[in-house]
């Protein structure tokens, strides 16, 4: 989930695991997309963050309007 301040990613089925970032700790963004992907228009999202527990946040094949939603947040441009 994508929130303003934060982001929180759920994974898991049987044993579940939340992991909250802010978006203040986010460092860097990287958007990877292979051409599979490129063609549905979908893309993996690595946040490159200063938090000690995950310093890489990974959302798998997530739309890369969230990834700009990012740079937009932090000021820069694709």
């Amino acid at each position: 989930t994508v929130k303003e301040n934060s982001i929180t990613v759920d994974t898991g089925f049987m044993n579940k695991e939340e992991n909250d970032c802010y978006m203040y700790k986010v460092q860097d963004v990287t958007l990877k997309a292979s051409l599979l992907e490129r063609m549905f228009g979908l893309g993996t999202i690595v946040c490159h963050t200063g938090d000690t527990t995950n310093p890489q946040l990974v959302l798998y094949h997530n739309y890369p309007t969230i990834a700009f939603a990012f740079l937009d947040f932090h000021g820069r441009s694709w």
